[in-house]
């Protein structure tokens, strides 16, 4: 056999393969996530509405959309079922926040499963914390999210966890204290 029919035949398996490959990754690129779960947010610090802070959202770990809030502090995001997110919140002069979202919902029943969502949250960001005095591990709630929010079957809901929240807050409020008495 003719060397360049053994080259021949080895460039079109090749490129048949990467045909094959390019047939199926266009077709997974075509399928559109189907968007379930709106979220609307209101960012204040000292019930102050916050203008121009930039949100980012992240799904598994990776920057999938950002955005500023608007002078009445407001943004929002569609989001997709069964993924965990991360929305991130920062500001010159104010301590990075993050809320955690989880869309996954264990225990809907039939009749709720086709449901859209749509959920309002106020988020409040605090002022930058510049003497950041105590232990290490008093300063690493800083690097937790403020709030989490799941779905709550009884409810047919996503709601935030209240307990958690309230329990970050206030040991970000014990720091805040101690670098004011310094």
């Amino acid at each position: 056999m003719p060397m360049k029919s053994k080259v021949q035949r080895l460039l079109f398996s090749v490129l048949s393969c990467s045909l094959i490959l390019f047939s199926f990754t266009k077709g997974e690129e075509e399928v559109v996530p189907e968007t379930f779960f709106k979220i609307k947010g209101i960012v204040n610090s000292n019930d102050k509405k916050q203008e121009d802070v930039v949100v980012r959202l992240f799904k598994r770990n990776q920057k999938v959309d950002s955005t500023y809030t608007s002078k009445s502090g407001k943004f929002n995001f569609e989001l997709e079922r069964n993924t965990h997110y991360m929305i991130e919140l920062e500001k010159y002069g104010f301590e990075k926040s993050r809320v955690k979202v989880d869309t996954h919902r264990k225990g809907v029943s039939e009749e709720n499963e086709g449901n859209f969502y749509d959920l309002a949250i106020d988020i409040e960001i605090f002022s930058e914390i510049t003497d950041k005095k105590g232990s290490e591990e008093d300063k690493d709630i800083l690097d937790f999210p403020i709030a989490m929010i799941e779905y709550n079957a009884k409810e047919d809901a996503f709601v935030a966890n209240t307990k958690y929240t309230k329990y970050v807050k206030a040991e970000i409020k014990k720091i805040k204290g101690n670098s004011s008495s310094k």
